[in-house]
């Protein structure tokens, strides 16, 4: 019942593409509360300088730690007490409920009294082959330009000019992976860059990788050749994450200059090793739900259980008895898919859409979960729907609706709707784009801004 505490700082640590380390993904490093003498505190821990486990045993991280044991907020943690409030739930107590399932721990456990690394989110770098809309120079080599002439407008304060390329040396300590259970990795394409599988050489030495489970976030614009596959079958698990924001024009427009033809044909390649290696290779249809693709959302669910069917019309149903006797740490998202609502930059929010836009989604999200449910027409799933299933893909679309449902301040919404605008104008200028063209829906739902010049 602690509104603060979260299990990430006592298990976990986040590394950057410039090596910077930070207690999760979602912590804002650069908050006002961590200057001291003009400088970040947070700038003195960077893989290139610093172990993992030095950082993790710190004073600083001891001191975040020990406020959230006491119920204190942490600066840091802003973005999910914002989502908490209002959607009432966010990463923060997804994480708790997750790891308590699991392990059932209490804070006189010995995890609380001594940390370990045993949750690695990293990367080698940013480089990556797209700019997303929903992505930044931070985490995009190829969004450098764009981000700069970004700046260089002064009407995006959330833009900053980063270095043109990151690469991190390859300095990791043994170590700091004698504990690792579960390392997520991601990027535009991780498996691209050459450290990936000195990574991998050095776990399956070390004779750690039988006890770690990958998860690995692919953009879908490569696949990996047998030297990967062969270093990927000694880990203990598998999770190829798919980040796939759209169909057709939509994807193309979002993941910037991805190719729907070629993403649809990796989607069909990655199923196919899936299914050729059942036991620890898993496939995840990861989107961002955002106000570009937020329209097409029911024609991207319907795609997905398309590609899945088309493939192995028992995946599904395999994929539910498998969970049925996993821990809860290891279960696959129900449906194969981890639906995740973008709330920041609030100027690319789903909420920014109209009452009658959401009123679309809703009935149309609505009568998707009723034929989901409805054993007499289940086309979706072939036949393969339990009750286990339906519930689980009930209650994600129905976050979905909720967030939907939820009303926005008035003044607020015009603010950040002005922002939307323009950083679309921009960056379609940028790139030889026209929403219009490429989301036809979209441009109809704000078609009064757009054409106020």
């Amino acid at each position: 019942m602690n509104k603060t505490f979260c299990i990430l700082p006592f298990v976990h640590m986040q590394i950057k593409p410039s090596g910077q380390m930070k207690p999760c993904c979602r912590f804002d490093f650069h908050n006002q509360e961590y200057i001291q003498g003009g400088k970040y505190l947070f700038n003195e821990f960077n893989v290139t300088t610093t172990s993992l486990t030095a950082g993790q045993t710190s004073d600083l991280w001891q001191d975040i730690r020990d406020k959230m044991v006491a119920g204190e907020h942490i600066a840091g943690c802003h973005k999910c007490y914002k989502e908490e409030a209002v959607a009432g739930h966010s990463m923060r107590t997804y994480e708790n409920s997750l790891r308590d399932k699991a392990n059932q721990e209490s804070l006189e456990d010995e995890t609380y009294k001594t940390p370990k690394i045993k949750y690695l989110e990293m990367t080698f770098g940013n480089y990556c082959n797209l700019k997303c809309r929903t992505c930044n120079a931070d985490l995009s080599s190829t969004w450098w330009e764009d981000e700069n002439a970004l700046v260089e407008t002064g009407k995006y304060p959330d833009r900053r000019n980063y270095p043109k390329t990151v690469n991190i040396p390859f300095n990791w300590k043994p170590d700091d992976f004698k504990d690792v259970e579960e390392i997520k990795f991601t990027g535009g394409e991780p498996m691209v860059h050459p450290d990936f599988i000195k990574l991998m050489d050095m776990l399956i030495e070390l004779d750690v990788a039988k006890n770690i489970k990958l998860d690995i976030f692919t953009n879908c614009s490569w696949i990996p050749g047998e030297k990967y596959l062969d270093r990927l079958r000694k880990f203990k698990k598998v999770v190829l994450s798919l980040s796939i924001d759209g169909v057709g024009k939509v994807n193309d427009y979002i993941r910037h200059p991805s190719k729907w033809e070629v993403v649809d044909a990796a989607v069909d390649s990655w199923l196919k090793l899936e299914n050729e290696n059942r036991s620890n290779v898993h496939v995840v249809w990861n989107p961002t739900i955002n106000v570009y693709n937020i329209l097409q959302l029911n024609t991207m669910i319907r795609w997905w259980f398309s590609k899945n069917n088309a493939v192995n019309s028992e995946w599904i149903e395999s994929t539910v008895l498998l969970n049925a006797v996993m821990k809860e740490s290891e279960v696959i998202p129900s449906g194969k898919m981890k639906l995740n609502v973008l709330h920041f930059p609030t100027y690319l929010s789903p909420e920014l859409l109209n009452q009658n836009s959401r009123d679309i989604i809703i009935n149309e999200l609505a009568a998707l979960i009723k034929e989901l449910v409805d054993d007499s027409n289940a086309k979706l799933s072939q036949g393969l729907v339990d009750n286990w299933y339906t519930r689980e893909l009930k209650i994600k679309i129905t976050k979905i609706i909720d967030t939907l449902c939820k009303k926005i301040d008035r003044g607020e919404a015009q603010s950040i709707k002005e922002t939307f605008i323009n950083y679309t104008r921009d960056l379609d200028k940028m790139r030889g784009e026209n929403i219009k063209e490429c989301i036809p829906e979209v441009y109809e739902a704000f078609k009064k801004e757009f054409d106020c010049e």
